[in-house]
């Protein structure tokens, strides 16, 4: 969700000559099943309304060293989050507040996009569950969260026009374009791409395989595509035609609230509880987790084996680099997204969070007048977001994922447990057929209807 967790729909727009790549970033939510998913999820609870908030701004990321609010749900750094109003409440099963004897207990590792989806599910399809959430991190959503900064206002993919700018063209049709990108790309030798490299230059040839992708990925991943599976570069679009958008789902959305706020509605519910600041670990060696009949784990899958010996896997994380400009004349950057596919600028890309959908700001004519900017840069410290394809990778998670499957009463489930990249509908989807795949092999198919959660599933 790039990363799950990336925003806006990317074009190249300029600077092609000093070998920059402008870009929008891509939209969080893309396919059906998210978007039917979480429109259920912000029409189906009955919600006092939040007034809207001035100088609004989403990041699609938590940035380190960022002064956090009370503002758009921030959790405070406490030992345990209760949703509001809580006493005496019953959810959607009539589950009471009240701790019931008979009731089955769930233990999920992780408050991200595949906890929280797992426990929204159980508590709204099945009969009988209370669910606990140990997070680490001091607040909800995972690298999903988002915030409000007080203090301002808040193209690829390879098309027509990115032919025409960089080798000076004028394609005007899709046969036109057709035609160029058969005599340019180049096929593997062995007739398949083995490396990224190649799933590259069979796509867009060796010039813009030089200029856009190359030197990119070399930051993003510290690699160069020649060490990383087809996989990643095959993930980006190439068009025959003058489409900007990163994506072709038909439907594709920013919340207008903000991510939080989802998360806030998938678990508002007395049937679950959140424990934020609890690292999974050293509350399981204090003996401080409490009874638990079921187990989700979703943090990173060589962290619970930790003890087997084997060596820990690869994960690529980001540094966040924060500034704030005047921007009485405009926007300080001409899309949402820059990013640099050029080896001299440390940076892999740089957001604008103005240019986003449903942003609140002091303006002049729709123009903010401050405006902050973070610039990413890749690392191999700091928290996992990107496992990292290679055939090193792939051959030690086959270990791990040997060892889960010989583990009783726990399911692995999401980016990091399965060590697989997956964008948002990806990771929903994941959740909802893992849980499906629960309800089934436990047999619980009494106390789960699981005909409510396969609405979410038809034509996604």
């Amino acid at each position: 969700m790039r990363s799950g967790f990336e925003l806006g729909m990317d074009h190249i727009v300029a600077a092609l000559s000093r070998r920059k790549m402008f870009s929008t970033s891509k939209i969080c939510i893309a396919g059906l099943i998210l978007f039917i998913y979480l429109l259920y999820i912000m029409l189906s609870s009955e919600h006092p309304k939040i007034t809207p908030q001035k100088n609004l701004s989403m990041s699609g990321k938590h940035p380190r060293n960022v002064q956090k609010t009370s503002a758009s749900f921030i959790i405070p750094a406490s030992d345990e989050y209760a949703t509001t109003n809580r006493k005496g409440k019953k959810d959607k099963n009539n589950n009471t507040d009240a701790a019931e004897g008979n009731s089955r207990r769930v233990l999920i590792v992780g408050a991200g996009l595949s906890g929280a989806v797992i426990a929204e599910r159980i508590v709204n399809v099945c009969q009988g569950f209370r669910v606990t959430i140990v997070e680490q991190r001091d607040h909800i959503a995972g690298n999903c969260f988002d915030y409000v900064d007080h203090e301002t206002a808040v193209r690829v993919p390879v098309n027509i026009k990115t032919v025409n700018a960089v080798f000076n063209l004028t394609i005007e049709t899709e046969t036109e374009m057709k035609a160029w990108l058969k005599k340019h790309q180049i096929t593997p030798p062995s007739g398949k791409a083995t490396n990224s490299e190649e799933t590259a230059k069979s796509r867009v040839g060796e010039r813009l395989y030089e200029l856009l992708f190359k030197d990119y990925t070399k930051k993003q991943w510290d690699k160069y595509p020649a060490e990383l599976k087809p996989s990643v570069l095959e993930r980006i679009p190439v068009r025959s035609n003058a489409d900007g958008r990163y994506f072709h789902d038909t439907h594709q959305a920013l919340p207008s609230r903000g991510y939080t706020r989802i998360f806030k509605r998938m678990l508002d519910t007395p049937a679950i509880t959140v424990k934020l600041n609890t690292e999974f670990f050293t509350s399981r060696k204090r003996g401080t987790l409490g009874a638990h009949d079921y187990l989700f784990f979703t943090g990173p899958i060589d962290r619970y084996f930790e003890s087997s010996g084997l060596p820990a896997l690869e994960y690529r994380s980001l540094e966040f680099h924060r500034e704030v400009f005047n921007t009485t004349n405009g926007f300080y950057q001409p899309a949402a997204a820059v990013n640099y596919g050029t080896a001299k600028i440390p940076y892999t890309r740089s957001i604008e969070y103005a240019h986003l959908p449903n942003q609140e700001y002091e303006h002049t004519k729709l123009k903010p007048l401050k405006t902050v900017v973070y610039h990413e840069t890749s690392t191999d410290k700091g928290d996992p977001y990107y496992p990292v394809p290679n055939e090193r990778n792939t051959a030690l998670y086959k270990k791990y994922q040997d060892m889960a499957n010989a583990e009783e009463g726990i399911v692995f489930v999401g980016r990091l447990a399965s060590y697989k990249y997956f964008d948002m509908d990806d990771a929903v989807r994941n959740a909802l057929d893992t849980f499906e795949k629960w309800v089934l092999s436990n047999d619980l198919s009494d106390e789960c209807d699981l005909d409510l959660n396969e609405r979410f599933r038809t034509n996604a």
